[in-house]
Parts: structure tokens; C-alpha cells; sequence
């Protein structure tokens, strides 16, 4: 998804795809306009009159991974780590695909800074590093938003997709140490 929805639309009708879209930020009408089919997704639903009035429309509510799903997680994303600690991990860490993928990123770029390439030891500062809220909340202010009351640490937030059609297993693999500099 581009800045550019026409395009986008555009697009997603000459490869006969269908468009996904995250529901975090506002839309014009050629969503309405178009016959491209749609998948909306986002922690907030969203449900303009227009749209449902003019398209075939279904809810998904995707629940949010249990305790085995949250350990599969952690042991893709990390799968050098100890049994003991991705148990730790899933039992304390409650995060989206998105996060746990930028948590495997940061922990494997310290891993590789540190000249290890194990990125074990680099897993709590990099956790650290995703859930401290130094990005923009498009929804501050809301409970567990960064920002919001809860406070951006994700422990007890588990953001639930409303309107969505996909959920993935994070994926993950050791990498060698490269050399910096």
C-alpha cells in the first residue's frame, strides 16, 4: 500500500489481486468506487457506511495466540535460544507478529555488532528497544498504546486484529557473525 489509494487500486485490479489495507489511518471514496476486493485489517475496526453499503462485508475477530502459539513464535524467531528461556519469553512477552519480528532484527544486528552472531544475550535489550514507544501511536492515548495509560511496555497489551483474513508464524534463523568496519 502506497500513499497513492487510486493506484494502489489500480494496480490491485490489473493484477486481479486484492488489496490490503490497514484500517490505522483514513481513506478516501474510491474504495467505494472500486471493485477491487478488499481486505481491511487493524487493531480498530473500521466500518464506513459507504463501504458497506456498496461491497459484500464480513467481520473476522482473529484471537489473539495462546501460550503454545506465543512459544512457536518465540522458537521460529529464535530457535538457538534454550526451551527454558522461549518459555520464559512467551509466558512474559505478549507481541504481534511484527514486533517479535523487529525484536529477532534488533537482537540479530546486536549479535552481529558484538561480533557473536548468537543473538541470545541481545533478546531482553532488544525487546527493550521495540516496546519502548519511540515510534508514533496512531491510537496514543488508548490503553497499552505508546504513550496511552498502560504505558508503552507490551506485556499486557495483546493487540487484536478485528477485521482480518491472515496470521502468520514469525520466522527465523541463525545467522553467522559478519565483520563491521
Amino acid at each position: 500500500m502506497t500513499a497513492n489509494v487510486a493506484q494502489d487500486l489500480r494496480t490491485a485490479a490489473a493484477l486481479d489481486a486484492i488489496l490490503w489495507l490497514q484500517t490505522d489511518r483514513a481513506y478516501d471514496d474510491a474504495l467505494v468506487r472500486s471493485s477491487v476486493p478488499l481486505c481491511l485489517t487493524g487493531v480498530n475496526p473500521w466500518r464506513p457506511p459507504g463501504l458497506l453499503a456498496s461491497r459484500t462485508y464480513a467481520e473476522l475477530t482473529i484471537p489473539a495466540p495462546d501460550f503454545p502459539e506465543r512459544r512457536e513464535m518465540w522458537s521460529s524467531a529464535f530457535p538457538v535460544l534454550d526451551p527454558e528461556v522461549l518459555t520464559d519469553l512467551a509466558a512474559r512477552y505478549r507481541m504481534s507478529g511484527g514486533e517479535l519480528r523487529a525484536v529477532a532484527a534488533v537482537a540479530d544486528a546486536g549479535a552481529r555488532l558484538a561480533g557473536t552472531g548468537q543473538p541470545g544475550e541481545h533478546v531482553e535489550p532488544a525487546i527493550a528497544t521495540v516496546t519502548r514507544g519511540d515510534h508514533p501511536a496512531p491510537h496514543a492515548g488508548r490503553p497499552g498504546a505508546a504513550g496511552g495509560p498502560a504505558g508503552p511496555d507490551r506485556r499486557d497489551r495483546v493487540g487484536v486484529p478485528r477485521v482480518a483474513a491472515h496470521r502468520g508464524v514469525v520466522g527465523g534463523s541463525p545467522v553467522a557473525p559478519r565483520r563491521v568496519g
